[in-house]
C-alpha cells in the first residue's frame, strides 16, 4: 500500500492468507481499534515484528490476546542493514517482549555508553547505544565528516537511548534528541507516552518539547483522540498525577487528527521540516497549563 489503511490491510491479509506482518506500533494500534476488524478472516496471521517507534506498554499483550499474533519488537538501522541488530528470539516470554527490544543477534556487538564521556555505563543505567560487527557500514557515501561523527574507534554511535539488564536484554527509551530538558530535569518521552496511551480517550500520543522562556522547554503532549472523543489538559494531568513526579506532568496539550510522517507513512516526523515539534510550537490552539 502507498499509504497504510487498516481495512485495506485486512482485505490483503484475508485474500492472500498473509502469515507475517512487520510494521510499526501505529499499524497494530490502528488495526486493534478498527471497528470492522472482526468482519475479516485474519486467522492466517500468526506473527509480526514491530519497530520504528517504542511499543506502548500493553500493546504486545493486546495483539497476542485479541489477534492471536505473536508479536515482538526488534531494532535495526540503515547503517547496519535491515533486520540486523537486536531482537527477542522466538519464543521469548510475553512479559519479556513487553519490556525489551531483545538481545544482539550473532555477529553484533553492543556497548551502552555515556553520550558525553563515551565511557561504558553499568548494566541498568541509561546510555547511548553503540554497535559494531561485520554488517556495520564503513561510512556515509562521500561524507567523511558525518562518518567521523558517527563512527568512533570502530563503534557506530546510534543516538538511541537504551539500558542493558543483567540478562543481556536491551530496553529502549527513545532518541538522544527526544529528551526534553525542562528546567534542568531530563524527561524521557516514552515514559509519559506509555502511561498516556492507557487513557480511554487516547488513540495515539507523541511527546515533544516546545520553547519555554523560563524553563527552556515545555512538555507538550500531542494526541490523536479516539474518534468522537475530546480531551482537556486538566483531564490528562489528573489522569497522570499519581503515576509520575509533578515535574513530568505535561505543560501543554495539542490535539491532532494525524501526525506528520516520514516517507512510507509509518515513522513520525518529529524534528524535520513540518515535523511534529514544529507544528506543536506553532499551534496557537494548543492548551497550556495555568497555575
Amino acid at each position: 500500500m502507498d499509504k497504510f489503511e487498516p481495512e485495506k490491510a485486512f482485505q490483503i491479509i484475508e485474500q492472500h492468507r498473509v502469515t507475517l506482518q512487520p510494521g510499526a506500533p501505529a499499524h497494530y494500534i490502528l488495526e486493534l481499534n478498527h471497528p470492522k476488524r472482526n468482519d475479516y478472516d485474519l486467522t492466517s496471521l500468526r506473527a509480526g515484528l514491530i519497530a520504528g517507534q517504542i511499543a506502548p506498554e500493553g500493546l504486545i499483550t493486546r495483539v497476542e490476546r485479541e489477534m492471536a499474533v505473536y508479536l515482538t519488537s526488534f531494532w535495526g538501522a540503515s547503517e547496519v542493514g535491515p533486520g540486523l541488530g537486536i531482537i527477542c528470539p522466538y519464543p521469548t516470554p510475553l512479559e519479556v517482549r513487553e519490556k525489551y527490544i531483545g538481545k544482539p543477534i550473532a555477529g553484533t556487538e553492543v556497548r551502552v555508553v555515556d553520550p558525553e564521556t563515551r565511557e561504558e555505563v553499568p548494566d541498568g543505567e541509561i546510555g547511548e547505544l553503540t554497535v559494531s560487527g561485520w554488517h556495520v557500514m564503513k561510512g556515509y557515501w562521500k561524507n567523511p565528516e558525518e562518518t567521523n561523527k558517527q563512527i568512533i574507534d570502530g563503534w557506530l554511535f546510534m543516538g538511541d537511548l537504551v539500558s542493558r539488564e543483567e540478562d543481556g536484554y536491551l530496553r529502549i527509551y527513545g532518541r538522544t534528541k527526544d529528551l526534553i530538558n525542562r528546567g534542568g530535569f531530563k524527561i524521557y518521552p516514552s515514559e509519559l507516552e506509555s502511561l498516556i496511551i492507557e487513557h480511554p480517550k487516547v488513540e495515539q500520543v507523541c511527546m515533544v518539547a516546545t520553547p519555554n522562556p523560563v524553563l527552556g522547554e515545555s512538555i507538550c503532549a500531542c494526541i490523536i483522540p479516539v474518534k468522537g472523543q475530546s480531551l482537556s489538559l486538566s483531564e490528562l494531568r489528573d489522569f497522570l498525577k499519581d503515576k509520575i513526579a509533578p515535574h513530568k506532568l505535561p505543560d501543554e496539550l495539542c490535539l491532532m487528527e494525524d501526525f506528520p510522517r516520514l516517507s512510507g507513512g509509518v515513522k513520525i516526523n518529529k524534528f524535520g521540516k513540518g515535523g511534529l515539534a514544529e507544528l506543536a510550537a506553532k499551534d496557537e490552539r494548543r492548551e497550556r497549563f495555568r497555575k
